[in-house]
């Protein structure tokens, strides 16, 4: 519970997420949303040029080895495009598009494409997947970031061969799943994305979008925020799972008419926040795990989950006091997955910092309090003594002035014996 999603946020078994829409739709989303979810094509289905037929090869009907693909070079003439100026993302136009017609951020795009692994010391290629009719929103993490990077500097129609390195692609740890390799001293190599853009059309606002439109771009985010949860990408994780959360937020964009279906909203909307505040506190942004946590609560107030995060988040912000209620309602469930030996540990902990901070607090007080008493009584004494040497110094002072007279006498009347 501490260190990893549960089950129902992230499934056994990953579906690549470059998949195409209608295999996604017919493997990832949940059960109860597979009789719900049917047409998606007002804006995951967009026209063509040709007839769309979703299709993905299996890896295992693929040879090993492919010879890269040639094309005539009177196709093209120019080189390649440096897209980023530093020869790690090139472009090569094989089939120029319709002009001035480049997509834009926030657009949905449908691309299909082919992605080729090219060894660096024997050139040889492997295709690793093809993919036919992808739609994804662009420049919002939706797709590998070379095919999303290049996308928008191509036309619609327009055929291109991508050339990359793999940190625009599955990085230096590669994609088991896809059957890439890691980068090591003995392994390098690069990829090749026989790539074309379809077409593209601007998103309406998110509360006009359908129901079935909503539930499957928010699953489709929220899995793709799960892949990148796996491969320690937390940043782009949280921008997918951020991005989920708009399509199933009822509060801020609110359903248009009464469904029954609203309650699909809620689950998911709670699942999503789940996975928010587990890479928050597995980041140690614990302020943002409580505000994630905190939604979570408002909908359902004994999520194990959710109670677990929160109280893991207040017990590292040294907040013991506001963990216990957490932990107790945590060991009052009769929910298998509580992890009670490591709730009464913290427990425990709590309950002995709550208590040594209470004892500290009297001793302060105690020494406060006695303090404040201590000095009224030297002040008490300080008066006293005072009052004593002043009343001395009164004393002597008249016993010098009876002295002097007396002397001041005896010498006048000396004097006028003597003179009389």
């Amino acid at each position: 519970t501490q260190h990893e999603l549960d089950d129902d946020e992230i499934p056994s078994v990953e579906i690549p997420i470059d998949q195409s829409s209608t295999v996604i739709e017919n493997n990832n989303i949940s059960n109860e949303l597979k009789s719900n979810i049917i047409d998606t094509r007002p804006l995951t289905k967009l026209e063509t040029p040709y007839e769309q037929n979703p299709t993905k090869e299996s890896l295992n009907s693929l040879p090993d080895v492919v010879p890269e693909k040639k094309h005539d070079d009177s196709v093209s003439q120019t080189e390649p495009d440096d897209i980023l100026g530093n020869k790690s993302l090139l472009k090569e136009i094989i089939t120029p598009g319709t002009p001035n017609t480049r997509p834009i951020r926030n657009t949905v795009a449908t691309v299909s494409y082919k992605l080729f692994l090219i060894d660096d010391r024997t050139s040889n290629s492997r295709l690793i997947e093809t993919i036919t009719n992808e739609s994804f929103f662009v420049n919002d993490s939706d797709i590998l970031p070379a095919i999303d990077i290049s996308i928008q500097l191509m036309d619609r129609g327009e055929h291109a061969f991508i050339y990359s390195d793999i940190r625009h692609c599955y990085g230096e740890m590669g994609c088991e799943e896809k059957q890439i390799p890691s980068v090591s001293s003995n392994n390098s190599y690069r990829m090749k994305i026989d790539l074309e853009l379809h077409d593209w059309k601007h998103v309406p606002d998110i509360q006009t979008l359908s129901i079935d439109e909503r539930l499957f771009w928010s699953d489709k985010k929220r899995q793709r925020g799960n892949f990148l949860y796996r491969r320690k990408d937390s940043s782009t994780a949280l921008q997918c799972y951020r991005s989920s959360l708009k399509f199933v937020d009822t509060d801020e964009y609110p359903l248009l008419e009464e469904d029954e279906r609203l309650s699909l909203f809620i689950d998911r909307y709670i699942q999503v926040q789940n996975n928010l505040a587990q890479v928050h506190l597995l980041n140690n942004q614990y302020e943002q795990c409580l505000d994630a946590v905190n939604q979570v609560l408002k909908y359902d107030s004994k999520n194990i989950k959710a109670l677990f995060r929160q109280a893991k988040a207040l017990f590292e912000l040294g907040n013991y006091d506001q963990t216990i209620p957490s932990l107790k309602l945590l060991l009052q469930s009769q929910n298998k997955d509580v992890e009670k030996d490591k709730v009464n540990e913290m427990l425990n902990i709590c309950e002995i910092k709550v208590a040594k901070y209470k004892k500290n607090e009297k001793e302060i007080y105690k020494r406060m309090f006695s303090s404040s008493t201590s000095t009224k009584i030297d002040q008490k004494l300080q008066t006293k003594t005072i009052q004593k040497v002043e009343n001395k110094t009164n004393n002597a002072w008249w016993t010098y002035i009876a002295m002097g007279s007396a002397v001041l006498a005896a010498v006048g009347l000396a004097a006028i014996i003597k003179y009389r």
